[in-house]
């Protein structure tokens, strides 16, 4: 088990109805639990689908996720992870005074994990590998605006997980930022994020769009496919070429694919 756990201020408990049975799930995800990368393309195991069925009773309103529409397109053990982890972290607040979170909590505590709160953190993965978390605020209003931001340093190459991570943020944070190799898009090529102004500090050499293709949200956006292809950006993207991996021994790097986006690959209005 891995030995942090980190927690967000804007995920603030509330009287909801008694939601419960979720916490050895958030205490062993993807995340928490380091696993063998690929078994991301294996099937999704019985667990996962077990309580994705429980998710959907639970939560309704998790159907209409991109992450379910990825789920049941390609159910993976890495699709149902995502769709797990999205669906609990968004309803966090409701579990918080269950006899499951309490026990989770416990667990936490008995564990002896360390407890990051809203901070920046530097995480060693080896001897030439950080994963630096950056602190862009939890103040927004929006879960999806609070997401987590990483970079991943390797060496010379770098690596920035932007999450859902809006417009304004990317304004607000601007100064957390510099030079990158890769550009992981953020909230799928959404036309609320990767601004002109983000693109022009950050200067990625390669970006990726994680999105579904023929999705119904319209992603990857027009607006964004251009500010990206009009800076010379080599654009990947899941929907055109499936899972994307990336390569590297901190000097190079390379993808599992050679195929980009191009401006047609957005979809029409």
């Amino acid at each position: 088990m891995a030995r942090l756990i980190t927690k967000f201020k804007y995920l603030k408990p509330e009287d909801r109805k008694n939601v419960g049975g979720y916490a050895e799930y958030i205490a062993t995800r993807e995340g928490v639990e380091k696993i063998d990368e690929s078994r991301k393309f294996a099937p999704a195991t019985e667990k996962q689908r077990r309580l994705i069925q429980k998710i959907l009773a639970d939560f309704p309103d998790s159907k209409s996720s991109l992450e379910y529409e990825d789920y049941l397109n390609d159910k993976t053990v890495g699709a149902a992870s995502e769709f797990i982890t999205r669906v609990l972290e968004e309803n966090a607040d409701e579990m918080m005074h269950t006899k499951t979170y309490a026990d989770y909590w416990a667990a936490v505590q008995a564990e002896g994990c360390t407890l990051s709160y809203d901070e920046d953190r530097i995480l060693p993965l080896s001897d030439n590998t950080v994963l630096s978390l950056l602190e862009t605020g939890d103040a927004w209003g929006d879960s999806n605006a609070c997401s987590v931001v990483a970079q991943l340093t390797c060496g010379n190459v770098q690596v920035l997980f932007t999450g859902d991570m809006t417009a304004q943020v990317e304004a607000a944070a601007l100064p957390l930022f510099g030079d990158i190799d890769v550009l992981k898009v953020a909230h799928h090529g959404s036309a609320s994020s990767t601004s002109q102004a983000f693109l022009d500090v950050v200067r990625p050499e390669c970006a990726v769009i994680s999105y579904g293709q023929g999705n119904r949200y319209g992603h990857p956006t027009a607006q964004v496919l251009q500010r990206l292809l009009g800076q010379g950006i080599s654009v990947y993207g899941t929907g055109k070429s499936g899972p994307i991996v990336l390569t590297t021994d901190g000097t190079t790097y390379s993808f599992n694919t050679s195929v980009t986006l191009t401006a047609h690959d957005a979809p029409s209005p």
